[in-house]
């Protein structure tokens, strides 16, 4: 596979060798997650032509704004839909091109859309690990539950061996409403529900978690603690949203810039 990837008018373009199977299935299926895909072939050419009319990049989205909690759930959900959906399709995880430069959002939640492209030489786990890395410096720093989730996210991504339902039990751990002590979950299919002890918000039970694996308020609150007094220690630097607002503000009077 030649990963040459270009723009052309409101297509991704890869050139492309062979035709497997897994390019035909792309090209007749309409997949939840996945850019639409068209193969045009003209002699002994053969390209690749991803939609992406109307569409605007992740890296464009994330570089300009910080991002809550909501945003890195939308997006870990995202993903291991996109994944499931695969398997349908006779795919798997290792034929999603994972570069925030080469994903693509079309509404406002930071759900992004994928370009699916069998052989393209990355794997899975690396594009992932590669992409949450990015990230941890763009998440804002007032935001415990974000910071905590993209840290966890991160570290997990490093280990040998994982699944993504191991990156939504922290994203479903970590997205906390304190005042009805439920998981925020718009997706039925992965709902969690916290138990609280006490005014201290120790917690005692989380549905679908071990118990050795579950983290309580306070642990949050020491990695919390630890990672805004000391973010080099982590290799990334925490964005404050108040800080992005103002720097935007800066940017547009000609006065400074993004940091």
């Amino acid at each position: 596979m030649n990963n040459d990837l270009r723009i052309e008018d409101n297509y991704l373009v890869i050139d492309c060798g062979e035709i497997g199977y897994k390019l035909r299935m792309l090209e007749a299926n309409r997949i939840r997650g996945l850019l639409r895909l068209e193969i045009r072939e003209q002699d002994d050419s053969r390209r690749l032509y991803y939609d992406i009319s109307s569409m605007e990049t992740f890296d464009s989205i994330v570089g300009s704004r910080t991002l809550q909690m909501d945003d890195i759930r939308a997006l870990i959900l995202s993903i291991s839909r996109t994944v499931r959906n695969l398997e349908n399709y006779l795919l798997d995880a290792d034929d999603l091109i994972i570069d925030r430069k080469y994903m693509y959002i079309s509404g406002d939640r930071l759900e992004p859309v994928f370009c699916c492209c069998p052989g393209h030489g990355k794997k899975f786990s690396a594009g992932l690990s590669s992409l949450l890395q990015d990230l941890l410096g763009m998440v804002d720093s007032t935001d415990r539950s974000a910071v905590v989730s993209i840290y966890s996210l991160y570290q997990m991504s490093m280990k040998s061996t994982y699944g993504m339902e191991d990156l939504v039990d922290i994203v479903n751990r970590n997205t906390m409403d304190t005042e009805k002590g439920k998981i925020k979950e718009s997706d039925s299919s992965v709902r969690e529900t916290v138990q609280y002890k006490d005014d201290n918000l120790e917690v005692i039970s989380v549905s679908g978690v071990d118990d050795e694996d579950s983290r309580t308020a306070g642990d949050m609150d020491e990695l919390y603690t630890s990672l805004n007094a000391d973010p080099k220690k982590y290799h990334f630097g925490m964005r404050n949203k108040k800080q992005d607002e103002e720097n935007n503000t800066k940017k547009k009077k000609g006065l400074g810039f993004l940091r």
